[in-house]
C-alpha cells in the first residue's frame, strides 16, 4: 500500500487549513475563554463540504474517504481543538452509524442534512453513574407505536446543546445484555 498524498487530499488539506486560519484563528481564544459555541462555524464548514467528506454524493457528501476526513480534522484541530472535536463527533459518531446502519429512508432524511451542515450531529453515551460503560447505563428506550420513548440521563454530549440529531445509547431489551443495547 502506498501512503502518498493524493490531489484530493491536498485540496482538502488546503481547504480546511485556509478555513481554520481565516475563520477560526481570529476568534478561537475568545470563544474558548468565554465558552462560546458558535454554530455559524459549523454552518460554514457545511457550505464548504467539510461536514460530509466521507459520505456519498447522493447524500450531499463529497464521496471521499475517512483519510480525507482525518486530514480535515487535523487542520481544524491544529487551530481550534474544540471545533475539531465537534466536527469529529458530528461526522464520525453521529453521521457514520446512520450511513452504515440506517435505512435508505433514514439516510435521505438525516444524513443528507448532516452532510451539508444544515443539521448538526451529537453523540450520547456517557451517564452519571456508569460513565462510558454502555452496558451499565440506565437509559432505556421503550417502543410505543412507531416511536421510542427515551428515559434516562446523559452527560458530556459533544454538540448536544445545539444538535438536531443525536445518536443515543439506550437499553431496549434488558434480558439480552449487550444485544439489548441500541443506538
Amino acid at each position: 500500500m502506498e501512503f502518498k498524498e493524493t490531489e484530493a487530499m491536498k485540496d482538502i488539506r488546503k481547504l480546511a487549513r485556509d478555513f481554520a486560519e481565516k475563520k477560526l484563528l481570529p476568534t478561537v481564544k475568545e470563544r474558548d475563554e468565554n465558552e462560546i459555541f458558535d454554530r455559524e462555524i459549523f454552518n460554514q464548514m457545511g457550505k464548504l463540504g467539510l461536514m460530509g467528506i466521507p459520505y456519498a454524493e447522493k447524500y450531499n457528501g463529497c464521496g471521499l474517504d475517512f483519510i480525507n476526513f482525518a486530514i480535515a480534522c487535523e487542520e481544524i484541530s491544529r487551530i481550534d481543538p474544540s471545533t475539531g472535536i465537534g466536527f469529529e463527533v458530528h461526522t464520525s459518531l453521529c453521521s457514520w452509524p446512520i450511513n452504515t446502519y440506517g435505512t435508505e429512508e433514514q439516510k435521505k432524511k438525516y444524513l443528507s442534512k448532516l452532510t451539508t451542515g444544515e443539521w448538526l450531529g451529537a453523540f450520547g453515551l456517557t451517564e452519571p453513574n456508569a460513565g462510558t460503560d454502555a452496558l451499565n447505563g440506565a437509559t432505556t428506550a421503550v417502543k410505543q407505536g412507531d416511536e421510542y420513548v427515551l428515559n434516562g440521563t446523559k452527560i458530556f454530549n459533544t454538540n448536544g446543546g445545539e444538535a438536531e440529531v443525536e445518536i443515543i445509547f439506550a437499553t431496549t431489551d434488558k434480558t439480552q445484555k449487550s444485544k439489548g443495547m441500541s443506538a
